[in-house]
């Protein structure tokens, strides 16, 4: 077993960012609920809800910390005693193929010419965890700018097994434009067991260059940016999902500040985005400013993501909000 002083040397302050919540915390709760189960302590800490960057060393932790105080028996961690409220969660763990965090990603998908979109998942575990994985399947449903729902594909993915997939083969692609597309991707086990896996991640292959970031649940209705201000003709983009099932209604405004005074403040008209729908803005900056601040309102929440290519998008780079 790794000794707890090897593990805090090397931990940043926090164990996950989004929330604040830090090592100490995130152990004294899994110590005073010796029964508890991952998903349930990511509920209460309101841990990996937002961007899940962190969800990897959530789940090495949670085998860490409870290793040394629990057997580990079909990821169920069990006490010599059940309390009624333990064996009805545990009956329900088992019911619901003891997942881990229920992950539902949004993946935002560009198809051009010249740009192509790539997803990439696999079934792993913990290297701490002695348990067998379990397979699981995953459903990726691929939605046009307006929401309607072009293509599903279904997909197993067995214990340490890789899946890649260029999205874009499944989309006719455009002569010049470049189009939007919201991947709305589900996975669930097959069975009882751990289901391992490492989060899925998407990348966009361009002329010149590869861009990958992982995917995310959660969704905003308030969604800010500051905006690289240079002089190199970069276009500043946002990538906006309505993932939700009413129609958004986005307001969007660019703020300029010189010396840290607000100097400008332009709103633009409404954005209209139905349900399941996407849309590409671009974020006109000027460099009369040394910092602009990007602002996104919108009536339902939406997921944003940042995207930052050349006049020909033939080098692009993309990171969530």
């Amino acid at each position: 077993m790794i000794s707890k002083k090897t593990l805090k040397k090397n931990e940043d302050k926090y164990l996950c960012f989004c929330s604040k919540v830090t090592h100490e915390k995130f152990e004294n709760e899994l110590i005073s609920n010796l029964n508890t189960n991952l998903d349930s302590v990511c509920d209460k800490l309101d841990l990996a809800k937002q961007c899940a960057a962190c969800l990897p060393n959530i789940e090495d932790a949670f085998f860490q910390i409870k290793g040394k105080r629990s057997k580990i028996k079909e990821f169920n961690f069990i006490k010599n005693t059940y309390s009624l409220k333990d064996k009805v969660r545990n009956f329900i763990d088992s019911l619901s193929g003891n997942k881990l965090v229920s992950q539902q990603g949004h993946l935002p998908m560009l198809v051009s010419k010249n740009i192509k979109t790539w997803l990439i998942i696999s079934n792993e575990k913990p290297s701490i965890l002695n348990s067998t994985i379990s397979s699981y399947r995953i459903k990726l449903v691929i939605f046009d700018s307006l929401g309607n729902n072009i293509k599903e594909v279904n997909q197993l993915i067995n214990p340490y097994e890789k899946f890649q997939v260029c999205l874009s083969n499944y989309i006719k692609k455009p002569k010049n434009s470049i189009t939007t597309y919201y991947v709305n991707l589900k996975r669930s086990p097959t069975n009882k067991g751990f289901r391992g896996s490492i989060r899925p991640h998407f990348f966009y292959e361009a002329y010149n260059s590869m861009s990958a970031v992982h995917t995310q649940d959660g969704a905003n209705k308030i969604n800010f940016i500051n905006v690289p201000v240079s002089k190199n003709k970069d276009k500043n983009l946002l990538f906006i999902i309505n993932p939700s099932n009413k129609q958004a209604s986005i307001e969007t405004k660019l703020q300029s500040f010189l010396k840290g005074v607000l100097k400008k403040e332009k709103k633009e008209e409404p954005i209209i985005i139905p349900t399941k729908g996407s849309r590409l803005i671009e974020i006109i900056n000027t460099t009369s400013y040394d910092k602009s601040l990007f602002l996104c309102k919108s009536s339902v929440s939406v997921k944003c993501y940042f995207i930052i290519a050349d006049k020909n998008f033939r080098n692009i780079s993309v990171d969530h909000i």
